[in-house]
Formats: C-alpha cells, sequence, structure tokens
C-alpha cells in the first residue's frame, strides 16, 4: 500500500468513528436518506444508517437516489424468496460486525492501520456490494469516494446531535447538505417523503416494442411471473467477477405449462430482460390478459410498462404455485448448483444413500437456532454424515423435506468454499459422503440453509464432542416453537 492509499483509509477510519462516537443509530432508522450533494455532480450521495435499536451498526453509502431507492423497494419488498442482502445493492457499506465477517483483505488492512479491535459486533470494515456479485474490498477510487462521502456525513450528523440542528426524523424529515450560491456549505432540515420526485423520468428502452405490444390485443391467459437470484455464483469469463446469475421464469397460471426459463447474465440490464421476456410471451402465446407476480420490487420495476401495454399487474403475497411448482422440479433435477452453459454436460444424480459409519466412537451435540429463542440440541453420532444431519435437523424443526439443501461449514452463506450439499457438480462435495466427524470439530460454527426459495438459515454450534458411540440422533434440548414451514398468505392489494 502506497502512502498516499494508506492516507485516504486513515481518513475513512477516522471519519466513521467520528460517526460511531455520536451514535446516530439511536435516533435514525434505516429507511430514512441523508442526502449530500456533491460540487458538480448531478447525482447525490444517499445515506443509510443501519443498526436503528440493533446491536449491529453501519452505514451504507449509495452513490445515486436510484441506487438508494433500488435498495429500499427491496427490503421492503413482501418477497417471499428472501434473497440475501448483498445481492440487492448497489453501495459501499460500513459495518460493525464480528471477527469472522472480516475479509482478509480488511484485515491486513486494520493490521497496517495500527488499529484494533475487539468483541462481538466490535468489528470496524468495509465492502462493496455490487448488485448480484459478491461483496469485495474497495478499490482506490471507492476510498476517495467514501472518505470525502463519510467526511460530509459526520459534518451532517454534528450539525444535528451538537450544533442544535433541529430535524424530526420520526416525521418525514431528514438532513441535506449542499452548497449554496455564496459558495458556503449548507446542512439543513428538509422533508423526504417525496425523494422519489427528485429523479428523472424513467425512459422504457424498448419503446418501439412497448408501442407493438400495445397494438396487440388482450388474449384471456393469466400469467406467473417471477425473478429470483441464483444463490451460487457464477464466473462472468470476460471480467472474472463473481455473480448470482438472475432467473426469470414464466408459467401458465392455470395449467402450469412453462412459457420463459431465462437466465440474465452479469451484464444484461435486469429490466430489460425483464420486458424482453413478457415481449417474447406475447409473440409466441398471445399477449396475457393478466401478469400475477409476487414481489413489490418486480411491480416497481414493470409496472409503467404493463400499463402502457394494456396488461392488468396483479402483485399477491401468496406463492405463486405454478412457478414454484417448476422451480421444485428443476432444482431436484439438477440441482441449485447448476449454473446453464450453452453445452451443459450430462452426469448422473447422486443417490441420496446414507451410509453411516457405526463403528465411529464419537458423540457430537450439535446446538441449531432458527431466529431469536429457538433452538434445538442434537445428540449424534460423529459417523452419521452430513446428509443424515440435514434429515434430524428438520425433522426437529417440524419441517418437510422437500427442498434442497447445503452447509456452509465456513459459517458464510453462499460462499464459493466450504459447502456440501445433496446435489452438486463438485464430486467431493456431497452431503451424503461427509461424516460428522470428518467435517467438524469442537465449538466449530456452521450454516445450514433449507429451501433456496423461502432461505431457511439454520446457525449451527457444536457445543461438544464426546469419545463415545451413538447409536440413534436424540434431541436433548428443545426451546421455542419452531415457525410454520408453509404459513398462509393472504394477498394484498
Amino acid at each position: 500500500m502506497t502512502g498516499k492509499q494508506k492516507k485516504k483509509w486513515e481518513e475513512v477510519y477516522s471519519n466513521m468513528l467520528a460517526i460511531t462516537s455520536l451514535q446516530p443509530w439511536e435516533k435514525i432508522s434505516e429507511s430514512v436518506p441523508l442526502i449530500y450533494h456533491k460540487k458538480d455532480c448531478d447525482e447525490p450521495v444517499v445515506f443509510s444508517i443501519w443498526g436503528y435499536s440493533s446491536d449491529i451498526c453501519g452505514v451504507a453509502c449509495y452513490f445515486s437516489f436510484h441506487d438508494y431507492l433500488c435498495a429500499m423497494k427491496r427490503l421492503k419488498s413482501k418477497n417471499l424468496k428472501n434473497e440475501p442482502i448483498f445481492l440487492l445493492q448497489n453501495m459501499i457499506l460500513g459495518l460493525w460486525g464480528d471477527r469472522e465477517e472480516v475479509s482478509k483483505e480488511n484485515k491486513e488492512l486494520i493490521k497496517e492501520l495500527s488499529l484494533k479491535f475487539r468483541g462481538k459486533g466490535g468489528w470496524l470494515f468495509f465492502e462493496t456490494y455490487a448488485e448480484r456479485c459478491e461483496p469485495r474490498f474497495l478499490t482506490y477510487e471507492e476510498t476517495v469516494l467514501l472518505a470525502d462521502a463519510l467526511g460530509n456525513l459526520c459534518l451532517m450528523l454534528e450539525a444535528v446531535f451538537k450544533k442544535g440542528l433541529k430535524v424530526d426524523f420520526e416525521n418525514g424529515e431528514t438532513v441535506q447538505r449542499s452548497s449554496g450560491d455564496d459558495g458556503v456549505w449548507y446542512n439543513a432540515a428538509v422533508g423526504y417523503k417525496n425523494i422519489q420526485e427528485l429523479l428523472p423520468v424513467t425512459v422504457i428502452s424498448q419503446s418501439e416494442q412497448l408501442d407493438a405490444l400495445a397494438a396487440m390485443p388482450a388474449g384471456s391467459r393469466t400469467v406467473e411471473l417471477d425473478e429470483r437470484c441464483m444463490p451460487v455464483p457464477a464466473r462472468d469469463d470476460k471480467t472474472g467477477v463473481a455473480y448470482c446469475p438472475l432467473l426469470i421464469s414464466a408459467a401458465d397460471s392455470t395449467s402450469g405449462e412453462p412459457l420463459v426459463l431465462r437466465y440474465v447474465s452479469y451484464d444484461e440490464d435486469r429490466e430489460d430482460a425483464l420486458y424482453d421476456v413478457i415481449e417474447e410471451i406475447a409473440e409466441k402465446f398471445g399477449k396475457p390478459k393478466q401478469i400475477k407476480i409476487n414481489d413489490e420490487f418486480t411491480r416497481w420495476s414493470i409496472g409503467d410498462f404493463c400499463e402502457k401495454a394494456g396488461i392488468k399487474l396483479n402483485c399477491q403475497q401468496k406463492p405463486l404455485k405454478q412457478i414454484d411448482k417448476i422451480m421444485s422440479e428443476a432444482f431436484s433435477d439438477s440441482g441449485i448448483f447448476d449454473v446453464p452453459t450453452e453445452e451443459e454436460p450430462e452426469r448422473e444424480e447422486k443417490s441420496k444413500v446414507i451410509n453411516i459409519d457405526r463403528r465411529n466412537t464419537q458423540t457430537l451435540v450439535i446446538a441449531v437456532s432458527l431466529g431469536k429463542g429457538c433452538y434445538r440440541h442434537i445428540k449424534i453420532s460423529g459417523g452419521a454424515t452430513l446428509e443424515e444431519l440435514h434429515s434430524v435437523i428438520l425433522d426437529a424443526f417440524g419441517f418437510e423435506d422437500d427442498h434442497a439443501h447445503v452447509f456452509f461449514l465456513n459459517n458464510k452463506a453462499w460462499s464459493d468454499e466450504g459447502y456440501y450439499s445433496r446435489y452438486i457438480e463438485d464430486e467431493e462435495r456431497f452431503s451424503c459422503d461427509v461424516t460428522l466427524s470428518q467435517a467438524l470439530e469442537e465449538k466449530q460454527k456452521f450454516l445450514y440453509i433449507f429451501d433456496f426459495g423461502d432461505e431457511w438459515r439454520f446457525q449451527c454450534r457444536v457445543l461438544s464432542i464426546k469419545g463415545e458411540a451413538c447409536s440413534e440422533a436424540e434431541i436433548v434440548r428443545s426451546v421455542g416453537e419452531a415457525p410454520e414451514q408453509y404459513p398462509d398468505y393472504e394477498d394484498f392489494e
């Protein structure tokens, strides 16, 4: 690291530590945008204070209104798929977290800056998030932008918490920092309820296709339309970027006939891909009368397009039954870990046969929690496989084994290392081939994820390993009522 880079990083950490001393997360919720208008820039920086009434806190920096609004729409969406948060946003995040969350690059940086962090939730680090991509370490250019942004955010918060600027955060006011005509910088209390009005008018790029679609007579078909990120990253051949492909699928709402199944790659525009799918449905099957979705973010993205095309858009909170059926069958056949290529190689499905090593003389006690106040302690043989542990966990929480699963032994969700599953391309990573004695150590934390649609996350920890045989798995402690696997959903407007 050059002296110039080190100095800029010192500025980033200094600004964030100054912000932390003001404890803004005690007064400002994540939904309140704080706005900094840079000189000679069309787009402002929008900050979101993460951690309102929470132990985990930080600052998210969005470098345009559009990125901020997209993130808020995704976070507030009544979206049943519960995709990991890193798939949804374009931002730089400074976060106070646990040591195991800190990347190798951030740890090396902290050491070089002679900073000391310790304790649960006591590590400050920074990452860049790009939609559908894995979080990564900041470039120098991003460090320069962040240093300036956090410095100005600090001045904004000092105006409120030290200099008495009156801002009613709970009733639609926020802080806006900008340069006046006299060249002096001002911090002012402003309303933010109409922040979307500050965005430029969206121009739908497929105007010719839209005109043709609008001129088509509406048919009688109702279509279910869904978009979701595939949680296991692929890698872009050109740039080497690890990203999660977006899957757009459509089915006839009555017959369940699959209409479109399309993967959106790293360099494709998501909204354009959605428009293209609707146009493809119209060309092949006739213009649909109605499109059903269950994601507010999708409605926000294609609502104007559908209205101009003369297609009714129905957003509901209950699951899309035909889409879910297609996804379930697709995942059962090929596995969630398969990323489509032009020449998809054939391979045999790995059998779900569980061969337990009954000669193993170890017994593990594993704590498995599903949210606060709901956990089970499981006693199980070290000769049992991860596959059997998967079945025991589901039984312990009363879940049906009707979806795919994955173990992340490094405790990092959707990382491309340390995972084991039933269906997978890597022959050394089948969960039915690895015993618990081979995979786990005492006090080890790991993550078990079940159902890649609803994405149930079970946090696991090896409490003890004893040198004694165990013939059958047993629940030795049960606390809290497990949530319903399939709650009843009601329609919403």
